[in-house]
């Protein structure tokens, strides 16, 4: 019988243990982790592995694989499934564009001011969701009020959480709701009204360190806003789960003072209660020349450095503070069909903080999704390096869909997801030291 040929699977990122004399393993799109010999590793990746045992148990991680294996097509399957995996629906609803600060930049900006969902609009935004969860029959629905900020309209976001709740229980799906505020409208009343219809966590969005958010983030009425959050973020301690998203700029440094936004909430008291603090840079938004040009401010942007964004990651949990997995990788909400972005005016958009123009909206709550224009939001075509050569193609797949739009199709992370992992394979081999002499999970 003719052996195989085996060859390390093109996904991996090995991360040598000098002091152990092993190497750990991340296989990027199986998201498995594995550590064996160097020496073992070594021939494995020379051909000559002769340890059968070790190298079928390599394989049953998918670390090696044929040699004729085409891991291209595999990563384009992949990626196939998971853009029309309906299994979970997630819904980002923006029930105001109002967000009561007078800053310039914000997020989906192209309806900032003091727009409110009308009750008509709700009830079509509704129908529209009972409608696609029939069609779509998941098994997960994950209600998100976004935009800018959606606790300026209460009366909207109880309508739809409600209204989905009692549609999602009587089929008996998952239920969850979630909410996204720059807190100067948190109220206590605002949560305990959502929690009997599936509040899972809301998540608060800062301009980072005190003395940046004042510069940036002033109340449209003049007022401070920071001493206004924290006080709203500490009477709301407890009731729910609590998530803080910190922005800062890099152009002007001001990541070097957000350990100071740390040591103030330790100093609140509200370590215990955010169960997840994670810092977001803003970035020049792209095709505009410099001097029309705003800062982009997101959620889920990811900093293309990675010294930077280690640097932060560390200060967040020496104080104590969870933060997001180091494997976690890069999810636009762009590139799911079970992800529909629906902003104050029933139309469906293409990403909740893009300032995106009308005609290239899918359609509206009122007409349904425009076959043609889903089908080229959900279609990324990836540059050929990306789908041959990088290790982290499954974690980053083209990264920003709006930034990669003068990027050559995609805003490059390797650098980040790369070194994260590098960091998260040594921090797991330090808690866990014992030596094998074959393959072992860590």
């Amino acid at each position: 019988m003719t052996r195989i040929a085996l060859i390390p699977s093109r996904f991996i990122i090995a991360e040598p243990l000098a002091d152990l004399g092993q190497v750990a393993l991340f296989h990027s799109l199986h998201r498995t982790v594995g550590r064996l010999p160097l020496a073992a590793w070594e021939a494995a990746q020379a051909g000559t592995l002769n340890d059968e045992a070790t190298a079928h148990h390599m394989a049953g991680l998918g670390l090696l694989v044929p040699s004729s294996a085409r891991e291209d097509i595999t990563l384009a399957h992949w990626q196939r499934m998971r853009t029309y995996d309906l299994t979970r629906l997630n819904y980002i609803v923006s029930p105001a564009a109002g967000c009561g600060l007078a800053c310039q930049a914000g997020l989906n900006t192209r309806e900032k001011g003091r727009r409110r969902m009308s009750p008509t609009t709700a009830r079509q935004v509704l129908a529209f969701l009972v409608s696609d969860i029939e069609k779509k029959r998941p098994t997960e629905v994950h209600l998100d009020f976004s935009g800018l900020d959606g606790s300026l309209h209460p009366e909207t976001m109880r309508f739809l959480a409600e209204g989905l709740y009692g549609f999602c229980r009587g089929r008996k799906l998952t239920y969850r709701v979630s909410l996204v505020t720059n807190g100067l409208n948190l109220k206590s009343s605002l949560i305990e009204a959502l929690k009997p219809f599936g509040l899972e966590h809301v998540r608060v969005v800062i301009g980072g360190a005190p003395e940046f958010h004042e510069q940036d983030w002033t109340a449209q009425e003049g007022t401070p806003g920071y001493e206004r959050i924290m006080s709203n973020l500490t009477a709301a301690a407890g009731l729910c789960d609590l998530r803080l998203i910190g922005h800062y700029d890099p152009a002007q440094g001001e990541h070097l003072r957000l350990p100071a936004l740390l040591n103030d909430l330790l100093v609140r008291g509200l370590r215990e209660y955010l169960t997840q603090v994670r810092f977001v840079p803003i970035l020049p938004e792209p095709g505009k020349k410099k001097e029309t040009q705003r800062l982009l401010r997101t959620e889920c942007l990811l900093d293309p450095d990675p010294e930077r964004h280690l640097w932060l990651r560390h200060q967040t949990i020496t104080r104590g503070f969870a933060a997001p997995a180091l494997t976690s990788g890069f999810d636009c909400p762009a590139g799911r069909r079970g992800t529909q972005v629906i902003d104050v005016r029933g139309r469906l958009a293409i990403c909740p903080f893009a300032r995106d123009p009308v005609d290239q909206d899918p359609g509206d709550v009122r007409s349904g999704a425009d076959f043609q224009v889903e089908a080229l939001k959900l279609t990324c075509e990836l540059p050929e390096d990306c789908r041959h050569r990088c290790p982290v193609a499954p974690l980053c797949l083209g990264g920003c869909r709006l930034l990669a739009t003068t990027q050559d199709r995609v805003q490059c992370l390797r650098r980040t997801l790369e070194q994260s992992v590098r960091e998260h394979l040594r921090q797991m081999a330090e808690s866990s030291m014992t030596v094998s002499s074959g393959v072992a999970v860590l």
